[in-house]
């Protein structure tokens, strides 16, 4: 059973603070899996496009207008504010080499990274050229794999780029690992949402591993044998939704009319977290759920 309701970060199930506008959490839409749902609202500029932790820290990146935001989640004021587009990628895991080309705005403190734009990508010293940001970054098999929603290439791999299947699939958007077949091994997850897919990496090619709609697999966190997908353009009125698989594909959470909720997702242990940023006049969300 889903539990919906603000939580502080992981392994918590308290309220969060005040949220930067000075609200409290609110009621939210119904769900069949729901009992109870909370949201801490947001300021705008996207707030809840990004999301990331190290384990300790949730943060939560409002990367659109001319001041672009990162906040740890629960906080009022922004941890980091850069030019417009900055926070576009959040990303544990071991910190980028530097230096960056002089048009990346980076913003870092251990152990996360944070891209805006740019042509140059360099991560623990291995550096690709590509004219757009990467949209996500993992750890896979000890290497750095990078994810990108549009242009001719997905993703880059061990040392090389690897094509899309076809134009304005979005494959890159996101990606995440876990094993999801029970082998010990872990897979690399790759959401493709134009198609409304989840792929598999396998032996250099993207293999279709879930479908769904409202572009589906734009966003994507795993646990163990467990991932969270976006679905930011679920209907009715680009509510968005987030699904979690765990052997079977289940609707988890339900967005309010113009949420676009799960625009991002993040799972952490028994608690998942969906950005819901809305509009650009939106104020923006963040969701948190806890699995029983």
């Amino acid at each position: 059973m889903w539990w919906l309701l603000a939580c502080n970060g992981p392994g918590t199930d308290t309220a969060l603070p005040e949220s930067s506008t000075g609200s409290s959490p609110e009621s939210s839409a119904d769900s069949d899996l729901v009992d109870e749902e909370r949201r801490t609202e947001g300021s705008g500029g996207g707030f809840g496009f990004r999301l990331a932790t190290d384990g300790e820290t949730i943060w939560t990146s409002a990367p659109w207008g001319d001041e672009a935001r990162v906040h740890v989640l629960g906080e009022a004021d922004p941890v980091a504010v850069g030019s417009t587009s900055f926070g576009y990628t959040l990303v544990p895991g071991p910190a980028a080499s530097t230096p960056f080309e002089d048009d990346v705005v980076v913003w870092r403190t251990e152990p996360i990274e944070m891209l805006a734009t740019g042509t140059m990508s360099s991560f623990e010293g291995v550096t690709t050229e590509h004219p757009l940001p990467p949209s996500d970054l993992v750890w896979w098999r000890e290497q750095p794999v990078a994810g990108f929603a549009r242009g001719e290439f997905a993703l880059w791999i061990d040392g090389q780029f690897v094509g899309r299947d076809e134009p304005g699939d979005g494959a890159g958007s996101s990606l995440c690992v876990t094993d999801i077949d029970g082998d010990g091994v872990n897979e690399l997850l790759v959401g493709a949402p134009g198609a409304g897919r989840v792929d598999v990496y396998v032996d250099g090619a993207l293999t279709p591993f879930l479908e769904g709609t409202g572009r589906f697999g734009a966003a994507l966190d795993c646990g163990p044998g467990r991932v969270a997908i976006g679905a930011p353009e679920t209907e009715p009125a680009r509510s968005g939704a987030v699904h979690v698989w765990e052997g079977d594909l289940v609707e988890a959470l339900v967005g309010e009319p113009g949420d676009r909720l799960g625009t991002s997702v993040l799972l952490t242990g028994d608690l998942v977290y969906a950005g819901a940023p809305g509009g650009s006049a939106a104020d923006g969300a963040v969701v948190c759920g806890l699995l029983e």
